[in-house]
């Protein structure tokens, strides 16, 4: 699979000439490479003639998005304001038009809106932007990591030989039938059926809304589980819980011990059309492929590994106080348990940030840890390690 680096130097060295345009259209199957790093999807584009930019695939945004200032820079027609619902609520977005958006395949699209990029959602200075799910689902399209291609067929695709039909419909949220189309699929998590979104923008796993979580069972104070807190367009969501599931089956398709993000279930985050969003490293597992006028998706395995587990491995939620960080959730089992902490206690001599430092380190790593509860001072020796 190709690198970011070699995405900008096949479009710096002048894979968009006309020549290549045309070759494109005459095959009626347009070829574009992306690279699969840090847990994200990264296409090179250029507009309007502009140096190479790196982008990223976000098909859980309804509009594509670009750094505010990269906007300007590139004098790009502002065109108003729209509303976006995300992780943390609703966020307003001033529009700008982007002409002559050309990718590295010689396909160019000669418009397209974009959303001002919220500051809450960091997706590093090297990111000009993302773009939205209407890349895959405006048109069929196949977004194949085997290869690592986006394939996007402007007169239908033919017959998907070894591609198997999951059960899924492409459709609008509700109150949003101006943005891109999403591509949702049916599945059973943990003998629960559910109406996930495929999100190539959330790195992780699994993620379940709050009246979702309420029918699994998974929330319980004596079940494992890392502390954690979902962020994105609105900021912060909720705090909520990453837990291992049992089984996750899409149609055909079976993964084995999922990490499941689960959302607070009794905080008052606003249900959406779905159940949940299911994550990249989950997607990378399967080539799909949009099946546009039938609004189904189809999909192959990827022969892609799967990526080792991310989670909090302290098993500490941690809240800044005037007198220490104050320890707001311990999960059961974890080795800040191990260690003896409790909600309540006062960790001293430690800011949030070297916190957060040190306990994203490796498993085996040790933390030592000077907290108070109550009116006594006490230590603590903690081993970073799996729990889940």
């Amino acid at each position: 699979m190709i690198s970011r680096r070699g995405l900008l130097t096949t479009l710096a060295l002048g894979a968009l000439t006309p020549p290549a345009l045309l070759r494109a259209q005459a095959a009626r199957v347009i070829a574009t490479p992306f690279a699969l790093q840090e847990g994200r999807i990264w296409l090179a584009a250029t507009i309007g003639g502009s140096r190479p930019l790196q982008f990223l695939l976000d098909t859980g945004a309804v509009v594509s998005l670009i750094q505010e200032r990269l906007a300007r820079e590139l004098d790009m027609r502002e065109r108003g304001l729209t509303s976006l619902v995300g992780v943390g609520g609703p966020a307003r977005f001033l529009l700008y038009v982007g002409r002559d958006v050309a990718f590295s395949s010689g396909l160019i699209q000669h418009s397209v809106v974009f959303g001002a990029m919220p500051p809450e959602l960091v997706l590093g200075r090297e990111a000009a932007g993302v773009f939205a799910a209407g890349l895959l689902t405006e048109a069929d399209s196949d977004l194949d990591f085997s290869r690592g291609e986006w394939r996007l067929y402007p007169d239908g695709r033919g017959a998907r030989e070894g591609y198997r039909e999951l059960p899924s419909s492409i459709e609008h949220a509700p109150g949003n039938a101006s943005g891109s189309p999403y591509m949702v699929v049916e599945a059973v998590l943990d003998g629960n059926n559910f109406r996930f979104l495929l999100d190539t923008g959330m790195p992780g796993q699994l993620m379940l809304w709050p009246h979702a979580v309420r029918r699994t069972g998974l929330w319980n104070d004596t079940r494992p589980f890392a502390p954690n807190r979902a962020r994105g367009i609105g900021g912060a969501g909720a705090r909520g819980r990453t837990v291992r599931g049992a089984s996750l089956r899409i149609g055909d398709f079976a993964f084995e011990r999922p990490l499941v993000f689960l959302n607070d279930p009794a905080s008052s985050q606003r249900s959406t059309f779905v159940d949940g969003i299911i994550g990249l490293s989950f997607i990378e597992l399967l080539n799909l492929s949009t099946d546009v006028r039938r609004h189904k998706l189809w999909a192959q395995p990827s022969g892609r590994p799967q990526r080792p587990d991310r989670y909090g491995l302290s098993g500490l939620w941690l809240e800044e106080r005037h007198d220490g960080l104050a320890v707001a959730e311990v999960g059961p089992g974890s080795p800040g348990a191990e260690a003896g902490l409790q909600r309540g206690d006062v960790i001293l001599d430690l800011t949030l940030q070297e916190f957060v430092r040190r306990a994203g380190g490796r498993p085996g790593d040790t933390i030592e840890l000077r907290y108070r509860r109550g009116s006594e001072t006490r230590t603590a020796r903690l081993t970073l390690r799996e729990f889940l």
